[in-house]
This record gives C-alpha cells, sequence and structure tokens, in this order.
C-alpha cells in the first residue's frame, strides 16, 4: 500500500534556512532539482525528475514537503510490485483517505480528488514512481488531467521521481509524454560539486580526489562518509583544512568505508 502524506512543517517558502534546517546539503544538483521543484509547484502538468539510486531524489523530496507542507501532498513507500497487486483503484483510494475524500468503486473517485487537490492548492508528488507499471502512469496522468476534462482551466500539477529508467517507460506512453512540461535529472557528484559544497574547506587535493573515488559521487555515500571524516577530525582536534588523507586513512572506520 502506497504511503501519502501532507509532511509536518511550518515553513511555506524555500530558502537557504529551510534547506540547512531540513538537514539536506545544497549540493549543485540538489539546489537546482529545489528549483525546479519549485517551478512545478506554480505551473500546471507533470513534472519528471530522475537520477541514479543516491542521487538525492527522496531526500530532496522530503525536504521540499516539508518545507511547503500546505502546498505538497507526497507519496512515498510504492511496492514493488506488478498492477495486478496493486491496481489503480487502490493508489487512487490512498489519496483519498489522506484528503478525507469518501471511498469509491468506480473511477469516479479521480475527478473527486482532482477537485480536492485543486481547492486546496496542492501539488502531487509520487516517489520511486519507476516502481509504477504503465496502467499506474496513466492513472496518475489521468489524476493530472482531471481538471481539463471539466473544461477548468488547467491540470493539476504533478511531480513523478524515479530512477532513469523512469523516463524510458514514460516514452513509451505519448499522452503522458506530452504533458511533460518540464524535467530534470540528478547526476552524480563531481569533484567540483564537493570543492564547491561539503568540501569547501578542505585543502588537501588528494582526500577530496579520494572521497569522490570511494563515493563514486553518490549523494547518500558522500554525506555518510563526511560524517566519518567529521568524526575523525574531532578525534584529532584539527580543522578541515589540516586533515589530509594520510590521517584519513589511519581511521579504521574509514578504511572499512573505502
Amino acid at each position: 500500500m502506497p504511503v501519502f502524506k501532507l509532511m509536518n512543517g511550518s515553513s511555506h517558502r524555500w530558502n537557504d534556512a529551510a534547506m540547512e534546517d531540513s538537514g539536506l546539503y545544497p549540493f549543485p544538483s540538489t539546489v537546482e532539482c529545489v528549483n525546479v521543484l519549485k517551478r512545478a509547484l506554480k505551473t500546471p502538468g507533470m513534472t519528471v525528475i530522475t537520477g541514479a539510486p543516491g542521487a538525492g531524489k527522496t531526500e530532496t523530496a522530503r525536504a521540499f514537503a516539508r518545507a511547503y507542507p500546505s502546498r505538497v501532498l507526497y507519496c512515498e513507500g510504492l511496492p514493488a510490485q506488478g498492477p495486478r497487486s496493486y491496481p489503480g483503484q487502490t493508489f487512487l483510494n490512498s489519496i483519498a483517505e489522506v484528503l478525507g475524500v469518501r471511498r469509491m468503486t468506480s473511477w469516479e473517485v479521480v475527478d473527486v480528488i482532482g477537485r480536492e487537490l485543486r481547492a486546496r492548492q496542492l501539488m502531487l508528488m509520487v516517489d520511486e514512481a519507476s516502481l509504477l507499471s504503465g496502467q499506474m502512469l496513466q492513472v496518475v496522468r489521468y489524476l493530472s488531467d482531471s481538471h481539463v476534462r471539466k473544461g477548468l482551466e488547467a491540470s493539476i500539477p504533478v511531480v513523478v521521481m524515479g530512477v532513469q529508467r523512469l523516463r524510458s517507460k514514460i516514452a513509451r506512453y505519448e499522452e503522458f509524454e506530452h504533458r511533460i512540461v518540464l524535467s530534470y535529472e540528478m547526476r552524480p557528484l563531481t569533484v567540483a560539486d564537493l570543492k564547491a559544497s561539503m568540501l569547501a574547506e578542505f585543502v588537501d587535493e588528494e582526500l577530496i580526489q579520494w572521497v569522490h573515488a570511494v563515493t563514486g559521487g553518490n549523494v547518500g555515500k558522500v554525506i555518510s562518509l563526511m560524517r566519518l571524516l567529521e568524526e575523525r577530525m574531532q578525534s584529532l582536534g584539527r580543522s578541515p583544512s589540516e586533515i589530509k588523507l594520510n590521517d584519513v586513512l589511519r581511521f579504521r572506520k574509514l578504511r572499512e568505508a573505502s
């Protein structure tokens, strides 16, 4: 069963402070993804965000939903199952339950949910959408179009996020593809990205190159490794500008991480 949430939070405007409070690191790809999501809030239609596992998609989506608790209906926990065990009606009724909409056995629930999303100015954000079957992607598209079919002014903003195969899956469905208004691919961090963000205060080039080689630019791995680096610096009483690669490699936890 999917889990839809109106995330807890108090901010209604994304800014650097909201990003820092969320625990989200301001990597260049993360910042750009946030900018795309901000535009999606104001842009009716479909937004597609893709990226390799560990690129930071889910962390960014959750943080953004917390920053806009009254504007984003966030979906997580999609099962890796086929359409028989995970029908469209289950998906729609899960949304209806969170919105306080009466469950229905017919597809009329799509229009009821659409009216509620529009009335509350909610954007639907579906994470791990690459797990959805083609049938389920069409359900999401149908939901976004509910107001257009009723002759109203515009479709509902919907964001789908997933690994790279999501884009190729969407390409099979012309109706979905034509409704994409925004797209962005979160790529692995480069050495330049690390220097511009988490490793900005580090001066040892060998250490910076080592961090990138060990993590492959994977956001989750970089964050985990940086926590160990901070622990090592504290134990040595050194600042980032003083720490060297040899200091790191003598630390058992960091050797094991690599």
